[in-house]
């Protein structure tokens, strides 16, 4: 009897600990509710992170791009505007190329003038500094010849200071009736006697002529070469 009475007791202390270990529906449900609640909150604190990191990567990236897009911009800015200046310097360059064109043409024909006007002169001057020379040097040869006493010699260059004297003429240098006297007498074509008292009469007057126009004539050489 007492054996049964504890098998009994064993029983039943067996049967409520087996009760007691044993969960419940809603225990079950709230270890569920519990478990989910833990994989949402870890599920949210990788996806909080992950937002972070995503966050400040599009932060850095929208800052960069910005600021790449903002140096484009100013980039695009000043090479436009540098655009300007050179298209308006080509056109400023393209009057300035016509006016010198136009400049080189207008002294190129000047040029041809001055070549053309300077050849002109050039043989002026020739021909008058010929015509000098030769009166300079036939003045010089009709000073000796009288100075040296020696009349035949005149006769032979009368012609050549008859020239001389024409010359003079034409240069406005025969001004006094003396001079013109003196300058028809020796452009006379009949023969001058040496002891013709009338030429010897004149003779100290046409050398003092001739060195009159000697000094004349050489002065204007010398106008003339300058």
């Amino acid at each position: 009897m007492a054996m049964s009475r504890r098998a009994v007791t064993l029983a039943l202390i067996s049967g409520g600990l087996a009760a007691s270990n044993a969960v419940t529906p809603i225990e079950k449900v709230i270890q569920l509710i519990e478990g989910l609640k833990k994989e949402v909150e870890d599920d949210g604190k990788a996806e909080a992170s992950a937002y972070d990191k995503f966050a400040c990567f599009c932060k850095d990236t929208t800052g960069k791009k910005s600021s790449s897009v903002k140096k484009g911009k100013d980039s695009i800015d000043r090479l436009s505007a540098n655009i300007g200046d050179k298209t308006q310097e080509r056109k400023e360059d393209i009057t300035e190329l016509g006016e010198r064109k136009q400049k080189q043409e207008e002294l190129s024909q000047k040029l041809d003038e001055t070549i053309a006007r300077c050849a002109k002169e050039k043989a002026e001057y020739e021909a008058e500094a010929a015509d000098l020379s030769k009166a300079i040097q036939g003045l010089k040869d009709a000073i000796k010849a009288m100075k040296d006493s020696k009349p035949a010699s005149f006769l032979a260059i009368r012609e050549s200071l008859s020239k001389t004297f024409e010359l003079a003429e034409a240069m406005n240098l025969l001004k006094t009736p003396k001079h013109k006297a003196v300058a028809a007498l020796v452009q006379q074509k009949t023969k001058v006697d040496p002891n013709d008292p009338e030429y010897k009469f004149h003779s100290d007057d046409i050398v003092n002529i001739c060195e009159d126009l000697l000094t004349d004539y050489k002065a204007n050489k010398k106008d003339l070469d300058d």
